[in-house]
């Protein structure tokens, strides 16, 4: 058998390629030059035949492409990137708000939760007493006992038992005809008039009267935690419906800040190029730097986003009902607030507001972030040595981390709630608070009964929750009378300091669901701290 005609030994069956060449579409001036040379003498026949085959190939196989092809390709493929980033957004942003609507009935019942106002029997009735209520309005410099700062009528409005103004309208109602004993005119039997507060609803002879209780209030919540907030909602007015109250302000304020915070760390890191980096604080090269720098991020993103914060907390604890409804949407309630409390500068920079805002944004991510470097560095412990050990000092840490930014979240929900009075420069005295002349504005109804009293800071906010408020039940004094009373002071020894942790057990029970988490998959939350409800 001839091995030339069945190729190579090993490879029978393989079949030579043949050489492929390159012919150019249009004539190149070497091959012009070929054809010209043809007819030179110079050059041999040979060349010049060759030259006139080349060019006499047919090119009906080539194609004429425009010169604006590429840039055709070019933008189709920057379309097609654009519409990938776009549908990845969108998808990503859909996934986001629906993870904050499944976590909203929590929120809302815990935001309800620390705003309300549960006090002792005793408090009660030294702040509705008609004494203290004529002291509070002769007297404006008293800040113990003042007006509601939310007032939809001027301050008449509250009539004490056996004023002056009685006597006016009896003198009104009187018979002239009717002569008395000393030459005056007799009155009929005087009827007393209960009193009304600031919305015209009648004040309840005592805590316990719910007859005079305005229809917007929820009853009172205290045993049960931020579950039986969410049956008290749902089973309410409220609705079901009013456990996703400020679900768009929460996914706008969740946006903001997670698009914020690397952007100002960004440009914070220009002042500290070595502190941001990729790795984790315990293993960066100046951990310490890192961590202000992290720090330094997360409380100017809390200031930045503050007012959606303010708008928030007002949307979730105001009522649904459309009658008593304030605010009808996050860009209402911004404006609302803006016009009534002095614009941007009362909304940052006022005491109440900046000084809560300062303080959560610097213990929270200080616990959040500093917690891998005081395990590994003071605990010295390893999470792949040790990983059990690790997850229960990461569970004691969060737990240290309630139970120090838990109250200071509770007073930043109360003052958040008052009315701010507008603020403005003076070279004397720095930021005054100035009068508000707008005597028509409508005020913010909660459907949890709130502190009548505003609160004048940080520190008394928290004096007064701790000797006021109490936790025990109100219970029926008999069968035959639906009165009911609460706590009398003395008798709940903790329970102001308790109206400073409501939400703990909600908070507590996310941080063992993220222990659990920890030991069953072995992932880390890493730099992002822990992750809470």
């Amino acid at each position: 058998m001839d091995s030339s005609s069945q190729g190579h030994v090993l490879r029978p069956y393989h079949q030579p390629r043949e050489d492929f060449s390159f012919i150019s579409t249009t004539p190149s001036p070497l091959a012009g030059g070929a054809q010209r040379a043809g007819s030179n003498a110079d050059v041999g026949g040979a060349n010049a035949s060759a030259a006139s085959s080349a060019l006499s190939l047919p090119r009906a196989n080539n194609r004429y492409l425009p010169p604006d092809a590429d840039a055709a390709l070019d933008m189709a493929s920057a379309k097609t990137s654009i519409g990938a980033i776009v549908t990845s957004l969108l998808v990503s942003g859909a996934l986001q708000y629906t993870s904050t609507c499944l976590a909203m009935p929590f929120e809302v019942g815990k935001l309800l939760l620390q705003v309300q106002w549960v006090p002792r029997e005793d408090v009660w009735l030294k702040l509705h007493e008609p004494q203290a209520s004529e002291r509070a309005r002769k007297s404006s410099s008293l800040h113990d006992i003042d007006e509601d700062p939310w007032s939809d009528t001027p301050e008449k409005a509250i009539t004490p038992w056996g004023s002056d103004d009685d006597e006016d309208h009896d003198r009104y109602f009187r018979d002239p005809s009717t002569p008395t004993s000393q030459g005056k005119t007799k009155s009929a039997p005087r009827t007393p008039v209960r009193r009304v507060d600031a919305y015209g609803y009648v004040v309840p002879d005592s805590r316990g009267d719910q007859s005079a209780r305005p229809e917007f209030l929820m009853p009172i919540v205290v045993k049960g935690g931020v579950w039986e907030m969410i049956k008290a909602v749902a089973r309410g007015k409220e609705g079901w419906m009013g456990l996703w109250k400020g679900a768009l302000t929460t996914f706008l304020l969740d946006v903001s800040t997670s698009t914020l915070q690397p952007i100002l760390s960004g440009i914070l890191s220009i002042f500290a190029p070595t502190a941001l980096n990729p790795m984790p604080i315990a293993f960066s090269p100046k951990p310490l730097t890192t961590l202000s720098l992290l720090m330094t991020s997360h409380l100017l993103t809390g200031i930045l986003v503050s007012p959606l914060d303010l708008v928030r907390t007002r949307l979730i604890a105001q009522s649904t009902l459309r009658q008593h409804r304030k605010y009808t949407g996050p860009l209402d309630a911004l404006r609302t607030i803006f016009r009534e409390e002095g614009g941007w500068r009362t909304t940052y920079l006022h005491p109440n507001l900046i000084v809560p805002t300062i303080l959560d944004f610097l213990f929270r991510p200080l616990f959040a972030l500093g917690a891998p470097l005081v395990i590994e560095n003071v605990f010295h412990l390893d999470p792949s040595a040790v990983p059990i050990s690790y997850a229960l000092a990461e569970l004691g840490l969060s737990t240290l981390s309630l139970m120090i930014t838990l109250p200071i979240e509770t007073v930043r929900r109360r003052l958040q709630l008052q009315y701010h009075e507008p603020l403005r420069p003076d070279s004397m005295q720095g930021l005054l608070a100035v009068p508000n002349a707008n005597t028509g504005r409508r005020g913010l109804r909660t459907c949890v009964e709130t502190r009548p009293v505003p609160y004048s800071g940080v520190a008394e906010a928290v004096y007064r929750i701790v000797t006021e408020e109490t936790t025990i039940v109100p219970v029926r004094r008999d069968d035959s009378d639906d009165s009911s009373t609460i706590a009398v002071s003395g008798q709940d020894r903790f329970g102001g300091i308790r109206g400073l942790y409501r939400g703990l057990g909600m908070g507590f029970t996310a941080n063992l669901l993220v222990f659990v988490l920890t030991l069953l998959t072995g992932e880390r939350q890493g730099s992002t701290g822990w992750t809470e409800i």
